[in-house]
């Protein structure tokens, strides 16, 4: 088939923008996640207040992951080795 006749998969690209979507949501959260833990480092006595703010991040982080693995991009997510390592740390081998 020549090049001039291939027309791709609007799905596929559909699902290639939502994968780069999630991407730089999760390198916003993890940004977001570091540097609440610097700041709790450097403030002890905001220690209550950061701990609130790490564990939304936290549970956003999850539930990013959580929709990573389910369909249509669950298949490609799982076959990363790093998305495998993050499952395995952060929601553990129980799901």
């Amino acid at each position: 088939m020549r090049r001039e006749h291939f027309v791709p998969d609007p799905g596929l690209a559909d699902l290639r923008m939502e994968n780069d979507l999630l991407k730089y949501e999760l390198v916003h959260l993890q940004a977001r996640l570091a540097s609440l833990e610097e700041l709790l480092a450097e403030r002890p006595e905001l220690e209550a207040e950061k701990l609130a703010r790490l564990r939304a991040a936290e549970k956003d982080l999850v539930w990013l992951l959580r929709k990573l693995n389910s369909p249509p991009l669950g298949f490609i997510a799982r076959s990363r080795a790093g998305f495998r390592s993050l499952w395995e740390r952060w929601i553990g081998p129980e799901e």
